[in-house]
């Protein structure tokens, strides 16, 4: 997956964020799901990486809350629970530093 991402994957906190991803424990989670959930959030998180170095706060904020939505729309579909995926959003809140956003 990390070649086929934009430069903005480049930034150690989504390579940190990929490593979690990528984890065997999530591969029997994301089978459930065929939207192939990890590379879009990847991919919004590389976007909002690129956002941040441009000096777009808002929006780099913006694509980390999408990237976060991408992983909560699969258990509004019902392929896996909250609990199984709300250590990934922790890590996600916690690594993206333009994820600080009020609730």
């Amino acid at each position: 997956m990390t070649g086929e991402l934009t430069p903005g994957a480049e930034a150690s906190w989504v390579k940190e964020i990929e490593k979690e991803l990528n984890k065997k424990d999530y591969r029997p989670l994301f089978m459930n799901d065929p939207r192939t959930p990890q590379a879009s959030v990847l991919n919004l998180l590389s976007r909002a990486a690129e956002a941040a170095k441009a000096g777009d706060e808002a929006l780099a904020q913006d694509l980390v809350h999408q990237a976060v939505d991408v992983l909560e729309d699969g258990v509004r579909r019902h392929y896996y629970e909250q609990s199984d995926i709300q250590p990934l959003l922790d890590y996600i809140t916690q690594h993206a530093p333009v994820a600080k956003r009020s609730a």
